[in-house]
């Protein structure tokens, strides 16, 4: 079984009541973590969704977040004012937090083990309805270098039918090859357009 790291709460502002996970039916996979912003005052405004489409999930469920998470959490909330809802997405649904574990799983099953059977419907339904898409998958950490970027073409074909306008990268002081991972993001990294990235998949 691949090992599956530590739990943390989810970010303040988070409405606990709103959390929804859809994993599968032996909790393999995780294919998407959504939740709510919680209702204040000074809230009261927000009306958008945002996807935030990540590299694979780990800890993170429907009771308790990850580092990962719990940063992606914090930085959407304060850097996308408008929006309420948020839904993670992953590139591979295979739950997992070593890269290694992931690999093992892959040269044993396959690439569509690891991706998950469900997880480009997954995707492409929950994008379609989202005001913002941050791409957020980061480099391949260890996961086998092919898999990983055949993996990342697919998922840039997805967002081909989505308007430009409406999908973002988070940039730091450092250049990545891929999207900045979500939990590099620095509270005060910039928020940009996806520009050239998707043309060059």
């Amino acid at each position: 079984m691949p090992r599956i790291g530590r739990q943390i709460p989810h970010y303040e502002h988070v409405d606990l009541n709103s959390l929804e996970a859809v994993f599968s039916a032996d909790r393999i996979y995780r294919y998407s973590l959504s939740m709510r912003y919680s209702d204040t005052l000074i809230d009261a405004e927000r009306r958008e969704h945002a996807a935030v489409i990540m590299k694979n999930p780990s800890a993170a469920d429907e009771q308790q977040a990850d580092a990962t998470i719990r940063k992606v959490e914090t930085y959407i909330y304060h850097r996308f004012p408008g929006v309420r809802w948020l839904h993670i997405l992953n590139i591979f649904a295979y739950r997992a937090t070593d890269p290694a574990d992931l690999n093992a799983a892959f040269a044993d099953n396959g690439a569509m083990y690891v991706i998950g059977g469900e997880n480009d419907h997954v995707i492409g339904k929950i994008i379609e309805d989202c005001d913002y898409i941050v791409l957020a998958w980061g480099n391949s950490s260890g996961i086998d270098r092919t898999l990983y970027e055949e993996r990342v073409y697919r998922t840039s074909q997805l967002l081909q039918a989505i308007p430009r306008s409406r999908i973002f990268t988070i940039c730091g002081r450092t250049r990545t090859k891929h999207p900045l991972h979500g939990l590099m993001w620095g509270y005060d990294y910039t928020i940009n357009p996806v520009g050239k990235y998707l043309d060059d998949k």
